[in-house]
């Protein structure tokens, strides 16, 4: 099962905290949704997340000089929404965190550093802070924190698989959508002469990205 498991890792909210009503059984009370960026994900986060054990290697490939992204300038958009967290954040000038529960997790976007084998993760928090809180949220715009996501679950898969494949870089298409008849017909041919099993979701994501690139690339040739 995919799960959303953080401990606490350093992180930058970012420039706007928005306010809206959420419906709580029949009370519609205040709640917030914060953008949150810079979070550095380990290995075991990213294969919780896609419940798959290959999910950090195929973002990397070994050097002589040690792991690099294996497709520099990629930008993983996830359509993948996680509920029932809790999410608790802090920074240095607050006496007491901002406990989010339950929130959602969502807009997730991945990126492979340079070295290191490092994943960073940007997101959206939503959710409403505790009565008792006596946090002033505005007070933490643009400021480095601390945050950690508990038990967040993976929402409806059906749901999910109804939007289709994750999108890539600015939101475009997702991978089938990139693909030319001729580039699917070969990918495919090429799978039933090897014998490769039936790609995941990541290497869909993935692919889908560097079908983009090579359009791109055709297209400034022209």
């Amino acid at each position: 099962m995919q799960k959303l498991n953080i401990t606490k890792r350093p992180g930058q909210i970012k420039g706007s905290i928005a306010s809206r009503p959420e419906l709580h059984g029949d009370d519609v009370i205040g709640a917030l949704t914060v953008s949150i960026g810079g979070i550095l994900l380990f290995p075991k986060d990213l294969i919780a997340m896609y419940n798959d054990e290959d999910a950090h290697s195929r973002l990397f490939k070994k050097t002589d000089a040690g792991l690099v992204p294996a497709f520099p300038g990629t930008l993983l958009i996830l359509t993948e929404i996680f509920k029932g967290a809790k999410v608790t954040l802090t920074t240095d000038d607050m006496e007491k965190p901002l406990i989010l529960k339950p929130a959602t997790v969502k807009d997730i976007e991945l990126e492979a550093q340079d070295a290191g084998g490092h994943v960073v993760m940007s997101c959206k928090v939503l959710g409403a802070p505790s009565d008792d809180a006596g946090v002033n949220p505005l007070h933490m715009l643009n400021k480095k924190c601390r945050i950690a996501i508990l038990n967040g679950a993976l929402a409806s898969k059906e749901a999910n698989e109804n939007q289709g494949e994750l999108p890539l870089d600015e939101g475009g298409p997702g991978p089938e959508e990139e693909e030319t008849a001729a580039e699917r017909e070969e990918r495919e041919a090429t799978a039933a002469a090897t014998g490769d099993e039936p790609e995941s979701a990541m290497s869909r994501k993935i692919r889908g990205s560097e079908v983009k690139k090579k359009r791109a690339a055709r297209k400034n040739v022209h």
